[in-house]
């Protein structure tokens, strides 16, 4: 696994480059990237080096280093969910 900062992303688009630490830029596609939805320009990420689909060299299996972010999102999600639940058991209660 390597490291380096996203370089540039952009989730509309659904890709982004990564700066690795040692070695030239690094293209990635979105779907490669588990975290996407909270990741910043300049976010550290680490990843592997594969190919993209026109055999190009390409960053794979993307993930955000800074655990802190990703479980102050995971939390939130839980929160939704356990929201989610209270309120679907209460439109039972009050049909």
């Amino acid at each position: 696994m390597q490291n380096g900062p996203l370089k540039f992303y952009s989730a509309t688009r659904n890709f982004g480059f990564i700066k690795p630490d040692s070695g030239p830029d690094l293209f990635f596609h979105g779907g490669q990237f588990l975290q996407h939805d909270i990741a910043k320009e300049g976010d550290r990420v680490r990843f592997e080096i594969g190919t993209s689909k026109n055999g190009q060299r390409a960053a794979v299996n993307v993930r955000l280093v800074d655990a802190s972010k990703v479980a102050a999102v995971h939390n939130t999600n839980r929160a939704d969910a356990a929201r989610h639940v209270v309120v679907e058991r209460a439109k039972i209660v009050t049909v």
